[in-house]
C-alpha cells in the first residue's frame, strides 16, 4: 500500500499512463486519512484543511486521469459527476498488443 501511495505522490503531475484500481483506492484512502487527522487535530482551523486540499488537488486529478486511462476512458471523464466513484470499482481494461 505504501508503494501505491508513493507512486501517486512521485508521479504527482503525470497525466499519462495508467494507475491500477489498487493504486487509485490507496491514494484516495491516504488523502482521506490525512484530511481526517487534520480535522480531528485542529477542528476549528479550516485554513490548514484548505491548504491540504489545494496541495492534493493536482496529484488527485493526475491519479484519477491515469485510472480513467486504465479503464479505457479519456481523462476528461473525471469532470463527470460521480465518475471518480465509478473508478473505484471498475476493473481494468486489458488491451491487446
Amino acid at each position: 500500500m505504501l508503494e501505491a501511495i508513493n507512486d501517486g505522490l512521485r508521479r504527482f503531475a503525470d497525466f499519462r499512463g495508467k494507475s491500477t484500481r489498487y493504486q487509485y483506492n490507496s491514494f484516495l484512502l491516504f488523502y482521506l486519512l490525512v484530511n481526517l487527522f487534520i480535522q480531528l487535530a485542529n477542528p476549528n482551523q479550516e485554513t490548514l484543511s484548505n491548504v491540504v486540499w489545494i496541495l492534493s488537488l493536482i496529484p488527485t486529478l493526475a491519479v484519477e486521469v491515469r485510472r480513467a486511462h486504465d479503464v479505457g476512458r479519456s481523462g476528461w471523464w473525471v469532470l463527470v459527476p460521480f465518475f471518480p466513484i465509478y473508478l473505484m470499482f471498475k476493473n481494468s481494461v486489458h488491451e491487446q498488443n
